[in-house]
């Protein structure tokens, strides 16, 4: 249990009424963005990992992945194949499925077959295992945020780049896409104008 007496446990209880204050009631949004110093990295990480549990308390279900990003052009792929491995693994999604006696129709074996086609689109599969995840929901209603930590990024231009693909070829519906940018350097500002409508950017005064 959250012991929500933690100071750790106050400022992630902070970033998370950020969230649920500012993007949660806006249907729009589809690309949240937050703005975070160097020294809150360890902290922002400690809240994906909350959220990625029944602790959670935003009210989107919460893909975390932490991939490196290494290249345009295998990252789709890469997160594919790290998101299909974390699912088998999560004991504890399984399990809470069947204590509440919950159907979970998402089908991942034809997602492992078309992992290995050479001719699949990654970025329209990535997208496809989105809607087809969020659709499978008890709760249709419920939205998923795609929540992206790379552990490290190979070239942040080329990163960028990949997401501005996404987000041209459209995410579905009551999908988001949240990532994190250096407050510092800013480097995804030129993107956020792009998308005024449906993007936003995100800060919290956090002392650490």
């Amino acid at each position: 249990m959250i012991n929500e007496h933690n100071p750790i446990a106050q400022l992630v209880g902070k970033i998370q009424n950020k969230w649920i204050e500012e993007v949660s009631p806006d249907p729009e949004i589809q690309l949240v963005r937050w703005l975070i110093k160097p020294s809150q990295a360890d902290l922002y990480a400690g809240f994906l990992k909350l959220e990625s549990t029944p602790h959670g308390k935003i009210p989107e279900v919460s893909i975390v992945l932490l991939s490196h990003f290494k290249d345009y052009n295998i990252h789709s792929k890469t997160l594919i194949k790290d998101w299909l491995e974390a699912y088998e693994k999560d004991e504890a999604f399984h399990e809470a499925l069947k204590k509440n006696n919950l159907t979970f129709n998402w089908d991942t074996e034809k997602y492992k077959n078309k992992l290995s086609d050479k001719n699949t689109n990654y970025n329209l599969l990535l997208l496809e295992m989105l809607a087809a995840f969020q659709k499978a929901l008890p709760n249709p209603e419920l939205p998923v945020v795609l929540s992206l930590y790379p552990y490290s990024i190979a070239d942040t231009d080329d990163y960028q780049a990949w997401i501005e693909t996404l987000m041209q070829t459209g995410f579905p519906d009551r999908v988001r896409l949240m990532i994190f940018d250096f407050v510092e350097d800013a480097q995804f500002d030129k993107m956020m104008k792009q998308y005024p409508k449906i993007s936003k950017s995100l800060s919290i005064p956090l002392d650490v």
